[in-house]
Order: structure tokens, then sequence, then C-alpha cells
């Protein structure tokens, strides 16, 4: 087996048998039956944490002794409340106000590198230098309702997560000697994830991911067979078809914001792929826009496999050879670098120190509100990725009982 840096997985579909067998089942987990999490600052004791798991199988003969068939399903569908802590800024800090927080100094005073610049009075920004922008991004933002500067929303949104999982399979004795199988399997998921911040973005409520959904219809169709020349040849081959159609996109698709509502220049683009919040990175700080600048995900491709072998018993040897051939097809349109197509602006905070000296998250939070990132960028005009590729492998393998204790496997495999 080759094509593969790490594991080989064999997956094996059962076979209908001469007998009719079928089963079903459900699981069921809800999170009133299980403790409130300490940690959960929410006025609800238990919240939702719902799964149902559930499907069956059936299998049986077409004709008896000549044709069979199998077929599964199974269905999941959880819906769950999912909670986190982030940090949002205070009143005071919204204002500007960041006495006995920070020494800020104003960027618009001394030299360029920072030297000779002046505190702001009482380290309080004034009103008018407060961006217009920045203050109307800063409105979406929800209000803390924790104490404290550091962690102190606690926020909580529904995640809903669809799948079915069905299989099918048809065998066909076609004769003593020939064995024909034919199998398709179909996955369709889809995941809803919400932003942290609510219409400020965030990252994505299940584990600090990407907020949005996700919608992937995964098919494979695969014919195979096997062939007795005689009890001590034996060919057999498959071939396969499979499809993986992706799409994830962002709860900020909606409008180009940055540029309509924002009016930053040189945000969003010309496409609706390009559409959604910037991200305003502010370390300390929950991310405010789209946290995932990879997104939006596209991928349409398809992939095709051929194998051919044949196993030759031999005196004391197992013989087995034969070829693989693989086609990929890949397209896919996705921002793998940079800012992401709806751009990215990034606070540090050194705009608001002397030239020396460490910024904390107040600085940050501060350049933030005059409008200083210190980083700008922006992926331009990702396009779809369509490589194409042929991979060829042909082997040799030869198991020979030496003796009664001892076997040896030899063989060489060559791929291209």
């Amino acid at each position: 087996q080759g094509f593969a840096g790490g594991a080989a997985v064999n997956v094996v579909t059962k076979s209908g048998t001469n007998q009719f067998h079928a089963v079903a089942f459900e699981h069921h987990t809800d999170g009133r039956l299980t403790d409130r999490n300490f940690f959960n600052a929410s006025s609800s004791l238990l919240p939702k944490d719902i799964m149902n798991n559930y499907g069956g199988t059936v299998g049986g003969p077409i004709k008896k002794n000549k044709l069979f068939f199998f077929a599964s399903w199974e269905g999941m569908k959880e819906r769950s409340n999912y909670t986190k802590l982030a940090t949002v800024p205070t009143d005071a800090q919204r204002a500007g106000n960041f006495s006995g927080l920070a020494n800020l100094y104003d960027p618009a005073t001394g030299n360029a590198d920072g030297t000779a610049r002046t505190p702001f009075p009482g380290n309080i920004i004034p009103t008018a230098r407060l961006s217009p922008i920045i203050l109307q991004m800063q409105a979406l933002i929800p209000e803390p309702n924790l104490s404290g500067t550091t962690s102190n929303l606690f926020a909580s949104g529904p995640v809903s997560f669809n799948r079915d999982n069905v299989d099918a399979k048809v065998n066909w004795n076609q004769s003593d000697k020939t064995l024909l199988w034919g199998k398709y399997s179909v996955m369709k998921a889809l995941v809803s994830d919400q932003f942290s911040l609510g219409p400020a973005g965030g990252v994505g409520m299940i584990n600090g991911g990407g907020a949005g959904t996700g919608n992937v219809l995964m098919q494979v169709v695969a014919i195979g067979g096997v062939h007795t020349f005689s009890p001590t040849f034996v060919v057999d081959g498959t071939m396969a078809i499979s499809r993986d159609p992706l799409t994830l996109v962002g709860p900020d698709s909606g409008s180009a914001f940055g540029l309509n509502v924002l009016h930053i220049p040189g945000t969003n683009g010309p496409s609706v792929r390009s559409n959604g919040i910037p991200l305003f990175s502010i370390s300390g700080y929950e991310p405010i826009g789209d946290s995932e600048t990879y997104l939006p995900k596209y991928i349409r491709s398809t992939y095709f496999t051929y194998s051919l072998n044949a196993g030759w018993t031999k005196g004391q040897h197992d013989i087995r050879f034969g070829v693989d051939v693989a086609r990929f097809r890949v397209n896919e349109w996705h921002p793998e670098v940079g800012g992401g197509p709806k751009g990215a602006f990034t606070f540090n905070g050194s705009v608001t120190l002397p030239g020396t000296g460490s910024p904390n998250q107040f600085n940050n939070y501060a350049a933030f509100l005059l409008g200083l990132p210190q980083q700008i960028s922006k992926t331009i005009g990702p396009d779809w990725m369509s490589p194409r590729q042929w991979m060829a492998g042909t082997y040799f393998r030869d198991r020979w009982q030496a003796s009664r204790n001892l076997t040896l496997t030899l063989g060489v495999r060559w791929e291209y």
C-alpha cells in the first residue's frame, strides 16, 4: 500500500446474505441529565446540550445465492449552547479614559521614533481624537456583564450540527469464478456556529474556532470484482470516484461591511466572497470582526482511483502484485495567507508610548480608539486553485514460507 506519508486505512462495507437482517438504534444525550458546569456564569442552571444519534441497517438477498444488497443510514442531530469568557472594554475604556490603567502618550507629538511625546492629561484621550470609524465599530461590542478588565464578558450562543451517512452496496455472484460489487456512500453535514461578540464578530463559540456555517456533501461511488482463473491465481480490482464539495462562510457574509458601512477604503472587494467585517486584532481583547482570515472557503474537488491486483500461490510462495492509479482534480477557493479578503488591522499600542517600553492591553486599546493600527494586511485577489495530479504505483510482494519456523515477506513498490 502506498500514496500515504503516515497511515493507510482500509474500510470494508458489509455485504448482504441469503437471510434478511436488520438493525435499528438510537442514542440520546441530554444536558438535563448532567450537572451544571462550575464555571458557567449564566442564569440557566443546565444549558442546552442535546444529541441524538440514530439509524439502522438492512441486508438480504435480491436473488438467492446470486444477488444481495446491504444498506445503512446513520443520522446525528446536535443542539447545544456553548459558552465562553471574553475580554471587552469597560465603559471608561470605551470613552478613552485609561486613568490608573496605562500611561498614554500622544502620538501626534514628539519625534517620529516616539521620543519626546507628551502624555495625554490624566491618561484620557480627548473625545475629539477618537476615530469615528472605530466608535462605529465599538458600538457593536456588547457591554461587559462581569466585573474586572479581563474575562469580563460571559458569552453564550447556540450551535447546531446535522449529519447523515448513507451506504448502499450490491453484490453479484455472476458465476462460480466471478464476483462483482458496487457501492455508493454519501455524507451530508451542516454545522452552524455563532460569533462570540454578536454583531461585532469575534471567534466562534465552539472552542474559539471559526464562526459561520459549514456545509459539506461527500459522495463516493465504487465498483469492484474478483475473478478466479484457477485455484492458485486470482485477480481483483476496484474503481472509485469521490467528490467533496464544501462551503464555509462566516455569519458576516451578507454585506461588504468594511467598505459600505465603516467606509474604510481597500477593505472587502468586488466579489461577494470578500464580504464581511474586517478583523481588528487588539492584543489582550477578544478579536473584533471576523477572526478567521482564511474564510470563506469553497472546495469542489474530484478524485479518481483505480486498482488492479493479482494473487498467485506457487509452492511455498504467496505472491501478490498489482498497480494503483489515482487522478486528483482539486478546486479550492480560500485565502491561505495574509489578512484575508476583507482586510485586517493589528493594534499593538506602541504608538501610545514614549518610544520605549512595552505596551499593555490598555495601550493596545487606546491605539484602537485613535484609529492607528501598526499593521494592515489584506489577501489580494485569491483565485480558484486548481492543481491536477496523476499518481501511479506498482508493487510486487512474495510471502515465502522458507521453513515451518520461518516466513519471509519480501517486496518492492515503485511510485511516480
